[in-house]
């Protein structure tokens, strides 16, 4: 680049600004590194903060999204915990369960209380 070599900060200052290529960029901003001017320290600056910004807003979308995740219904209503041996193996453990698995469901989908069954 001709401009790096006449040390025009400011001229690559402002073809940064214009150019879509990011290669391109890529390369005016090493050039840029070395030569410690106010206008490159000013774009330096707005990067960072730019940068900044994007990680806040980034960080900010992440908890929106995990919000609905964190208020999810509960499923269970008065849930029991049977523990069982399975030592005679599994389909004796789990037979005297079968009738539960049709349990009924109110109109918001949870199982019903046994008291509510009739």
């Amino acid at each position: 680049m001709h401009l790096a070599n006449q040390r025009n900060a400011k001229g690559l200052v402002d073809i940064f600004r214009k150019e879509s290529n990011i290669d391109l960029k890529k390369d005016i901003l090493q050039r840029l590194q070395n030569m410690h001017t106010a206008e490159a320290n000013e774009l330096f600056l707005e990067i960072l903060k730019m940068t900044r910004t994007l990680c806040l807003l980034l960080a900010a979308l992440s908890l929106a999204a995990a919000q609905p995740l964190a208020a999810q219904p509960k499923l269970l209503v008065n849930a029991n915990l049977d523990t069982r041996s399975a030592g005679a193996g599994l389909e004796a453990a789990f037979k005297p369960l079968r009738p539960l698995r049709h349990s009924p469901r109110g109109s918001d989908g949870r199982l019903l209380p046994s008291a509510a069954i009739t």
